[in-house]
């Protein structure tokens, strides 16, 4: 018989879980995580990100020294502390501009910046669900200033 723990790891999803098996030390991580990349926080359809990063971080605390086998993608070889680029977004965006055509559901993006590839409307639309959770947590952090339908950070 194998025991696996279930892991409740809200964020991607209000009731998003991850399997533990602890002998082999191997995290069963569905769409918490993936392998060079960053996972979609779809923050217009129950998505967090504050609870994304502490799911991370509580895995990562648990697992140190494990693998874990994603949903999506390669298996992650270990755990680390929750994704960099995830706290580095705020910075992102004030380095493309300080601006965002953002509503509470909406994004309406439309500033390239040259040598960024073009995305798929998949892709896109994806993406736009993952900002949308960005500035929800910026607005909980309360470090944006939201003027007709446009939002600003605060630095």
């Amino acid at each position: 018989m194998i025991a696996l723990l279930i892991v409740h790891t809200p964020g991607h999803a209000p009731d998003h879980i991850c399997l533990w098996h602890e002998v082999s030390r191997t995290l069963f991580g569905g769409d918490l995580l993936v392998e060079g990349g960053t996972i979609v926080v779809p923050g217009g359809r129950g998505g967090n990100l504050p609870a994304v990063l502490a799911s991370l971080n509580r895995i990562a605390a648990r697992s140190s020294r494990s693998s874990s086998l994603p949903a999506h993608g390669e298996v992650i070889a270990r755990l680390r502390p929750a994704h960099r680029a995830m706290r580095r977004a705020p910075g992102r965006a004030r380095a493309a501009g300080r601006r965002c055509d953002c509503g509470r559901r909406g994004f309406r993006g439309g500033n390239r910046r040259p040598g960024v590839p073009d995305l798929t409307p998949e892709r896109r639309a994806a993406a736009a669900e993952t900002v949308v959770a960005h500035l929800d947590k910026l607005r909980e952090e309360k470090r944006v200033v939201e003027t007709d339908g446009r939002v600003t950070l605060i630095r």
